[in-house]
């Protein structure tokens, strides 16, 4: 990345340069703190995977020799296996969720002599800092992408469209930039259906997120229109007038929503243009709500909805298709599927939908720095 092609800022986290893995991948960090990325693309064949898998191994092995042992005591791969449960992680987060997932599908490894304890995946879901985790997870984040994408394309599960049929032809939600926060591994599944109209601009802090949604945006050869922006979400901070539409899938669940500051709704509720949205999403569980519902509450009373300021509904997603909730409830509630909250931001006055660059006043680059 660089100041002349790519129009984020980061601020400063390290003064350094490494390179990690040369097959597989290169970091480097400018003494102007611009973070320059370029993960180059895999070739094609099990080769390179291969040297990033046994990359992986090797890194494990210094750091918990036992449960690399263990894994393959029980006839598993020790890299498909990490790459696999880091995955879920970014899916689900629970660690008793994800362990209980990961013994279903490697039942072996539930299973004497071999059997690896719940502790030792419970350390290496704790492998997250430092330049060997970060190498170690964005190896697995690769490979799993690369991995994924094949299944799930010939499963025909890559045909979803993003926020669909929410705010339909309307210039800020057609063309205004699309902002997805926490983002995790879920976005691959919209990649192939993303407008050539908009940008895509996908914020996540884990290693292995970031290395996965890259990987992904070059076999599925989005590069074009689609950013991954390594970012802890709470120190974000957009310019006003910017984004389009805004996404918050499970967002609670990932961040500690009470450390949050208030400044922060205040700058998300400025970034939005005209006519734009906000759109939070969640499961359909009780710990889930208790999670999320706290940024809808706050959203509601900073965006004034109860004194006709800003639009508000909810409901969930059939089929691709926002279907609204009828029961007249303005709290809420759970379905069997995701709950959808959407805020719509009052359209500029004059009787008619205004073209994008009417409502960009101009149009800002968005802008990533400490809040």
């Amino acid at each position: 990345m660089n100041n002349a092609t790519h129009k984020f800022k980061i601020v400063p986290l390290m003064i350094a340069a490494a390179v990690l893995c040369e097959s597989c991948f290169t970091i480097q960090y400018t003494s102007a703190g611009m973070v320059a990325r370029e993960l180059r693309p895999l070739a094609a064949g099990e080769r390179d995977l291969g040297v990033c898998a046994a990359r992986a191994r090797e890194i494990y092995m210094a750091e918990d020799g036992g449960l690399v042992s263990a894994v393959e005591g029980c006839g598993y791969n020790f890299s498909e296996v990490a790459g696999d449960f880091f995955y879920q992680i970014s899916m689900m987060g629970d660690f008793a969720l994800v362990y209980s997932v990961l013994m279903n599908n490697y039942p072996e490894l539930a299973h004497p002599p071999a059997m690896p304890t719940m502790n030792g995946f419970r350390r290496m879901a704790d492998f997250t800092r430092g330049a060997q985790a970060r190498e170690f997870l964005t190896m697995l984040g690769r490979i799993k992408a690369a991995k994924e994408i094949s299944y799930a394309a010939a499963a025909g599960q890559l045909n979803k469209t993003i926020a669909a049929n929410i705010n339909p032809n309307h210039p800020a939600t057609e063309q205004g930039p699309f902002l997805d926060l926490a983002s995790g591994t879920n976005p691959v599944v919209y990649f192939r259906n993303l407008s050539a109209d908009r940008k895509y601009l996908f914020v996540d802090t884990d290693p292995f997120v970031i290395a996965y949604l890259d990987q992904a945006k070059k076999i599925l050869k989005v590069e074009k229109n689609v950013e991954i922006i390594e970012r802890d979400v709470i120190t974000l901070r957009l310019e006003p007038d910017s984004i389009g539409t805004l996404r918050m899938k499970n967002m609670g669940s990932y961040v500690d929503v009470a450390a949050i500051p208030d400044g922060w709704y205040e700058q998300i509720k400025e970034s939005m243009l005209p006519g734009g949205q906000i759109i939070i999403e969640f499961r359909p569980n009780k710990e889930a709500g208790q999670k999320n519902n706290p940024i809808v509450l706050k959203l509601r009373q900073l965006l004034k909805v109860e004194e006709g300021g800003w639009g508000f509904k909810w409901g969930h997603f059939a089929d691709n298709v926002f279907i609204e909730n009828e029961t007249g409830s303005e709290v809420p509630g759970l379905y069997s599927i995701n709950t959808v909250v959407i805020f719509t931001k009052p359209h500029l006055a004059g009787g008619r939908v205004h073209t994008l660059d009417e409502i960009k006043r101009p149009l800002r680059n968005t802008s990533f720095t400490s809040i």
